[in-house]
């Protein structure tokens, strides 16, 4: 195998390998808020026939974000290789676990912060101890209320203390 190339290419040169089993659409939509906010810094892996390896999903938000351009690893990969590393590559994201207490603890420092945590990938939502009072206009449920971060991957969540 040779040396992998690093190098912006037109993302409209690139193919999408139509036997990709990820159903990944809908993900794509949630990688626009994070490629926004960091940039596009994790380029895809291309085969030296401009068929994409690995980065689908990325190369999907792009396109939703109009963009036109992408930096692009290109590596020299028979078939079978790439097939392998492109499954590999998609399932080595659930070989860790979270330790839960460390999580936690760093998505209060952000939240102290007033860092937006939809922008870790997880999701938060608003959950009450009980029903809100309907006669309540203000939406005012300051002590009731705690913040639920949810995992995308497990749908796990744990509460994160105000």
């Amino acid at each position: 195998m040779s040396q992998p190339e690093i190098k912006i290419c037109k993302i409209s040169d690139l193919t999408m390998n139509a036997k990709n089993p990820r159903v990944n659409d809908a993900a794509a939509e949630k990688l626009i808020p994070g490629i926004e906010k960091y940039g596009f810094i994790n380029p895809v892996i291309v085969n030296k026939d401009n068929l994409i390896i690995a980065g689908h999903t990325r190369i999907k938000a792009l396109k939703k974000m109009g963009k036109t351009t992408v930096p692009a690893i290109f590596v020299d990969m028979d078939e079978t290789t790439a097939k392998g590393f492109s499954i590999w590559d998609n399932k080595s994201g659930e070989f860790a676990t979270w330790d839960d207490e460390l999580l936690k603890e760093a998505m209060q420092s952000m939240m102290d912060l007033d860092f937006d945590i939809g922008l870790t990938g997880f999701d938060s939502g608003v959950s009450f101890d009980g029903e809100p009072d309907p006669g309540d206009t203000k939406n005012d449920v300051e002590d009731d209320v705690e913040i639920v971060v949810y995992c995308p991957k497990c749908g796990c969540g744990f509460k994160v203390d105000q």
